[in-house]
């Protein structure tokens, strides 16, 4: 779930999947291939019924709960 949800605040930020990927391999967040994110999109579009990561991207911009910034420097930059 923690993978999914650091996918989905990248997402939501605008980063691609290929970026997404990088950002992950870089951090050291295993698994990262593009794959496998791909594998975790297509959960999450069918969770909210949306038929593209275009429509999934509206659907999570306009829920504010959804990314909290804090939680992403935790993740990605605090590595050790």
């Amino acid at each position: 779930m923690e993978l999914s949800y650091i996918i989905l605040c990248l997402l939501k930020k605008g980063y691609s999947q290929l970026e997404i990927h990088q950002i992950l391999k870089q951090a050291d967040i295993k698994p990262n291939s593009v794959s496998i994110i791909e594998k975790i999109l297509k959960e999450v579009r069918r969770k909210y019924n949306a038929t593209s990561l275009f429509q999934l991207a509206c659907i999570l911009v306009e829920d504010a709960e959804f990314c909290f910034d804090d939680y992403l420097k935790e993740k990605l930059c605090n590595k050790s």
